[in-house]
């Protein structure tokens, strides 16, 4: 997706999960400004590595591949999230804790492209070394099927902060730990 969004998007969620990040901001800021607080606010989007969320499609398509189990697959498969992994983020919430911003500041984190879900289909499939079983369904109510790409311009300006690990590397890393576990060795 080519829409850009910034921390001055418009933001009008189409489900509660949406709905409550828009709150949380706006809780933040009236906090900021009723009790003079610095706050700062860093913005992340589909978070993903080793260890993940059970119930998240990165972790999903790496444990049903590798096991041979059906993935189920709403719609088209051309849903788009910005995925960013679990040490972008971190190294976000450093850069902001090394230069505090004071007052309200909020920015965005990001990823250089938006995934569809087709792609990361093919890239868990690519990393595990197996073709995925799909089961197609319909989208359900509320998913957001395209969302904008979010831009990170702000934060590299302000925080130095970029991303570093492409999706297909996160992936890899997923893997590779998943793998490792079920091997009975630690990482």
């Amino acid at each position: 997706n080519s829409t850009l969004l910034d921390e001055n998007a418009p933001r009008r969620p189409i489900n509660p999960y949406g709905a409550s990040k828009v709150a949380a901001d706006a809780m933040a800021h009236c906090y900021s400004h009723l009790h003079n607080m610095n706050v700062t606010l860093i913005r992340i989007f589909a978070t993903y590595g080793p260890r993940g969320r059970p119930d998240m499609i990165p972790r999903i398509l790496i444990e049903n591949i590798y096991h041979d189990k059906p993935v189920k697959k709403f719609g088209t498969g051309s849903a788009t999230r910005t995925w960013i992994y679990v040490s972008d983020i971190v190294s976000a919430f450093l850069a902001a804790l090394k230069h505090p911003q004071g007052g309200f500041a909020e920015f965005n984190t990001g990823a250089p492209n938006s995934t569809t879900l087709n792609e990361l289909i093919a890239t868990a499939e690519k990393v595990v070394g197996k073709k995925a079983i799909v089961e197609q369904y319909p989208p359900p109510p509320g998913d957001a099927r395209t969302v904008g790409h979010p831009s990170y311009g702000r934060i590299m300006k302000a925080l130095g902060w970029k991303p570093v690990v492409d999706v297909e590397e996160g992936m890899r890393l997923v893997f590779e730990d998943y793998d490792a576990h079920q091997q009975g060795g630690k990482r």
